[in-house]
């Protein structure tokens, strides 16, 4: 943290916020912080588990992801952090909307050149279409008996 500091400001992404930030805040001044709570549409983060065969019911992606949620934005809320909720698909189906809103909640000026540099893939378009999402329901039911959910 005290590196970090020393190069701020500095953005962290933890995609496990809702579970170590307990940990976390009795190291960093959240006084001082700007939240994004990022998270996924239910039907694209399935698809996604599923084809990294971490086989999951859609119900019980579903349940999870809205129990993260849930949890960060309660921690969130009973600190009285600052934050702006930008679902995933958002940003990448349209970018310039989803960085406008976060320019102004960071006050800072990212541009699509920017998302463009750590984003592999095709902005303006979904994740998964059609194909993955088919892809992922056969793996799914191939490994139906070794689920979760």
């Amino acid at each position: 943290v005290t590196r970090c500091e020393s190069h701020r400001p500095w953005i962290w992404k933890d995609p496990r916020l809702a579970v170590t930030i307990h940990f976390w805040k009795h190291f960093l001044d959240l006084s001082k912080i700007k939240f994004v709570v990022n998270d996924r549409d239910p039907m694209q983060a399935w698809i996604s588990w599923n084809i990294r065969r971490e086989i999951q019911s859609f119900e019980y992606a579903k349940r999870y992801s809205e129990q993260v949620m849930s949890e960060t934005r309660r921690f969130l809320r009973d600190e009285r952090c600052e934050y702006l909720h930008v679902r995933y698909e958002d940003l990448i189906c349209a970018p310039e909307v989803a960085l406008s809103r976060i320019n102004k909640h960071l006050d800072c000026t990212l541009a699509l050149a920017d998302l463009s540099q750590v984003y592999k893939g095709r902005l303006g378009k979904k994740t998964h279409g059609w194909v993955n999402f088919t892809k992922a329901g056969l793996i799914y039911l191939k490994n139906y008996e070794e689920r979760v959910g």
